[in-house]
Order: C-alpha cells, then sequence, then structure tokens
C-alpha cells in the first residue's frame, strides 16, 4: 500500500476519515438513545383530533357523571361535541376526577373537566404523562354579587379587568398549582416509581470515545508521516 505523497491527497483522505468517524459516533448516540426510548406516539392536542380518533375507534372519550361538563355535551349546538356526545359506544363516564386522570394514564382515553381541578389530580411530573389540550370547549365565567346602586361597582369592575389584562388571574393558578405540586414532592413520593430519565453525556460517552481515539490515531499517523516520508 503506497502513501499519497500530495498535501491535497493527504488533507482528502484526513477529512474523509474524520467524516467517517464523526458519522460513527453520531450513529452510535442515536443508537443509544432510540434503544432507551423507542419512540412515543404522537399526541391530541386538540378536539378536531381528538373527534378524528374516536371516530376511528382509536380513543374513548368521557368526563364526570352529572357534571356541568356533562350537560355541556347534552345541551350542546357544536358538531364536533355532537359528534362525541352522540357517538355512545366508545363512551366512558366516570364517578370523579380523580377516575378520569387514572384512565388517561392507563389507555387511550380523553377526558372532558376543569383544567384547574384535574391538575390537582395528577401528579407533580404530570407533564410527563399527560397533556393538556391546546383549545377549550367552554369558559366559565364567576362574578361577584352587590347590592343594588352599590358605590364602589365600576371600581371592582376596573380592577378585574386590568388584573385580566395583566396576566394575574393567570400566575394565581400557577402560584396555586405550585403550591400544590411542591407539597406532593416534599410530603410524598411520585406515584410512577419507574427508571425512566432523560439521555446525559453519561450515555454518549461511548461516541465521545471513538472521536477521540480516532483524532489520536490520526495524530500518530501525520507524524509518521513527518518522520519517515
Amino acid at each position: 500500500m503506497t502513501i499519497p505523497e500530495a498535501l491535497a491527497v493527504r488533507v482528502l483522505v484526513g477529512v474523509w476519515w474524520l467524516a467517517v468517524i464523526v458519522i460513527l459516533g453520531c450513529y452510535s448516540g442515536t443508537l443509544t438513545s432510540f434503544m432507551m426510548y423507542p419512540g412515543y406516539k404522537k399526541s391530541l392536542d386538540d378536539i378536531f383530533m381528538l373527534v378524528d380518533a374516536v371516530e376511528k375507534g382509536y380513543y374513548t372519550w368521557g368526563t364526570v357523571k352529572g357534571s356541568s361538563c356533562m350537560t355541556e355535551f347534552e345541551k350542546t349546538h357544536s358538531e364536533l361535541l355532537k359528534k362525541l356526545a352522540d357517538n355512545t359506544k366508545q363512551r366512558l363516564i366516570v364517578s370523579n376526577v380523580s377516575e378520569g386522570v387514572q384512565e388517561v394514564k392507563h389507555q387511550n382515553y380523553g377526558f372532558f373537566y376543569n383544567e384547574l381541578n384535574m391538575l390537582f389530580e395528577m401528579p407533580a411530573n404530570h407533564k410527563k404523562y399527560y397533556v393538556m389540550s391546546a383549545d377549550y370547549i367552554r369558559m366559565d365565567f364567576m362574578a361577584l354579587a352587590f347590592q343594588k346602586n352599590f358605590l364602589y361597582q365600576e371600581l371592582f369592575n376596573s380592577f378585574i379587568r386590568r388584573a385580566v389584562k395583566a396576566g394575574l388571574v393567570q400566575k394565581w393558578m400557577n402560584d396555586i398549582t405550585f403550591y400544590h405540586f411542591y407539597k406532593i414532592d416534599k410530603n410524598t413520593t411520585t406515584p410512577f416509581s419507574d427508571n425512566e430519565r432523560p439521555l446525559n453525556l453519561t450515555d454518549l460517552q461511548g461516541a465521545f470515545y471513538i472521536l477521540g481515539f480516532g483524532s489520536f490515531l490520526s495524530a500518530i499517523c501525520l507524524v509518521v508521516e513527518w518522520l519517515f516520508w
């Protein structure tokens, strides 16, 4: 085997070997990642995807028996909600929120209920196991009752409008759920005792070893060529 003497050829061969080493390292990392996490099904993000999945028989749906959400489906004028309400074969009505959350965890089930109530029934690491839809099927409104001709009614209305626009209502909801999950983490253990974890550099150190070995071997070859050729 002859060693190329032209500098351009040597550079080309060196770059080619470096590319091969990098590609092998990337493949090794990708294979490790796939073996640890074979992949996840795409989650349903909105009501349109859920209706399509229910019609095809891939998903069931439901809510709490006797709740306002159940009434919403029974008296709805929305075509999408009517499709779900008429599909009794794929409907699973539960007795409480906790049961509905558990059904979501164990099977392909779309659970309709108040978001804050569902969050309180989910574990602290709920984002790892549950997905909240990007849209809503209804809006709940709450109001304060005052005596007739109450002097500070407009002042209260102005404050509420400003609080909503400033995002204070959303912040209060986030604070409530944060302290709730903080208490769960502090006083109890998570109900999911699995060994799943994200990949880190330790898992992929084999690729870096290959890259380092290739670089070291290339340096030795270069020094030998300088000394003997």
